[in-house]
């Protein structure tokens, strides 16, 4: 039986947002000193080992994460088959993965779905100015802050 809880974030090219999000929970479980989670992400049209945008890099910088030696990874069917929640930054994400692993279905959701904000996701601030990637930085810490408490208690089941 794994002993850790796999939490991936998705998005398109996994150079912004899920990559984004990776950090700010990998440092925010770091932080609060939450054992056994491990954060990942990939992008659902990604090439592999691109770097993170730079103001995505910039951005994790300012609320205190690391994209340093971060590289980009397509989605494949392992790591679907690895992760125990995949938080999607919109649905047509999450619809992209249903349709290629439908029973990937009671582990996947749209990040703002399953925090309990609603909404339509986070949007892609790819392209443009450092302040469209602090607002996606801002509302995906919000995001993280929210669904903290959820990991928590996943993982903690799991090491039982």
């Amino acid at each position: 039986m794994k002993k850790r809880f796999y939490v991936m974030f998705v998005c398109s090219g996994n150079t912004c947002r899920s990559p984004l999000a990776e950090a700010i929970l990998r440092s925010e479980i770091g932080r609060r000193g939450i054992d056994g989670v491990c954060v990942s992400s990939a992008g659902v049209s990604a090439v592999e080992g691109s770097r993170a945008a730079e103001n995505s890099r910039t951005v994790a910088r300012e609320l205190g994460a690391s994209l340093g030696g971060f590289r980009s990874s397509p989605l494949t069917a392992r790591k679907v088959a690895l992760a125990d929640l995949i938080l999607t930054m919109e649905a047509k994400h999450k619809h992209a993965i249903l349709e290629r692993w439908p029973g990937a279905a009671g582990k996947v959701h749209v990040i703002t779905e399953f925090s309990g904000s609603g909404g339509r996701g986070i949007a892609d601030p790819v392209g443009g100015p450092l302040g469209a990637y602090r607002r996606c930085g801002r509302a995906l810490r919000a995001e993280v802050e929210k669904i903290i408490p959820k990991v928590r208690k996943s993982a903690s089941r799991r090491r039982k």
